[in-house]
């Protein structure tokens, strides 16, 4: 695995190896130094071909969405990784799996509107308080 952008060196051939490739991958991830390199890393990743390491790549990559850092790059490499594991789990029939992936996105997406309204709301409240200050000084100022 390379630790600066993910790709894998190796070819796997079986099940166990894409598990090995999975738990290198995660590794990686967890040593990176910076957001951007971790999301390098998962966005080139390799993607398993067994439904059972397709899964297991969807539930490590669904655990990296996290609604509070949805202005990092981590979560939009996370959901890219997912679909790309859903179309491959709906090729083999894996309909169940596909389904909770997507709902995993769904509930990272609803979480993060919400995060990104909560911080429009902050932003509006110091611009008011900001705003009420600098009539204060004013009104100050012309007495």
């Amino acid at each position: 695995m390379c630790l600066f952008c993910g790709t894998s060196l190796t070819v796997a051939t079986n099940a166990a190896e894409e598990a090995q490739a999975l738990e290198e991958l995660h590794q990686a991830i967890l040593r990176a130094e910076t957001d951007e390199q971790r999301a390098r890393i998962l966005g080139n990743g390799p993607l398993p071909d067994h439904p059972a390491e397709l899964v297991d790549a969807g539930l490590r990559a669904a655990a990296l969405l996290d609604p509070k850092q949805y202005a990092t790059p981590i979560p939009t490499a996370a959901i890219a990784r997912i679909e790309a594991l859903r179309a491959k789990l709906r090729l083999l029939g894996e309909d169940a799996a596909d389904r909770e992936l997507g709902a995993s996105v769904a509930r990272y997406e609803a979480g993060a509107a919400s995060e990104s309204k909560e911080g429009a709301r902050v932003v509006a409240m110091l611009f008011l308080v900001l705003l009420a200050g600098i009539v204060v000084v004013i009104l100050a100022l012309r007495r």
